[in-house]
């Protein structure tokens, strides 16, 4: 195994380990107008500037209602692009880049995770372990928080996008030793 490869499965497996704790990631809301949970209303006026997905992919939509959040410039979005299997009890990372392009005319930001659904993982023996449905993460991505306009993502059909609110208001002091 090249030291390339090496630093990437090591990348992966350390972004697999964070999508894997106790916070669970929010609902991306999908494209389907029956499947759309509306939060944030103001930047869902905004979609019809974005492409429709395009063929063999599905547009995800992330435009979360933070309300009462006043300093927008503490609060990030993590976008997790991936795919739910079933899994042994080794881990698993998606191959795969998140590609991030710009609405010509608007500048607004979109996203589109490129990957052939190839997987990478631990190969650890697991002979009386069942298999579990598990969302395996790609490439994750920390983006701004702008409330005017959505987040909006392209994967291939049969993946998914998972997102976390990071918010960062409180300050603490630290103590001087």
């Amino acid at each position: 195994m090249s030291v390339l490869n090496k630093a990437l499965y090591v990348f992966l497996l350390l972004a697999l380990t964070s999508c894997s704790g106790p916070k669970q990631a929010g609902k991306a809301v999908l494209q389907n107008p029956d499947q759309m949970i509306v939060e944030n209303a103001e930047a869902l006026k905004e979609l019809s500037r974005f492409p429709q997905a395009r063929k063999g992919y599905e547009r995800f939509v992330i435009a979360p209602g933070l309300n009462g959040s006043a300093d927008d410039k503490s609060v990030r979005i993590e976008i997790i692009p991936g795919k739910t299997i079933m899994a042994d009890c080794n881990r698993y990372a998606l191959t795969g880049k998140l590609n991030e392009a710009v609405v010509e005319g608007w500048g607004y930001t979109y996203y589109e995770y490129i990957s052939d659904g190839q997987m990478i993982s631990t190969k650890m023996a697991c002979p009386d372990y069942p298999l579990e449905e598990r969302f395996v993460p790609g490439e994750s991505r920390m983006l701004n928080y702008v409330k005017e306009v959505p987040v909006v993502v392209y994967v291939p059909q049969g993946f998914t996008v998972k997102y976390r609110i990071w918010n960062a208001n409180e300050t603490k002091q630290a103590v001087s030793r």
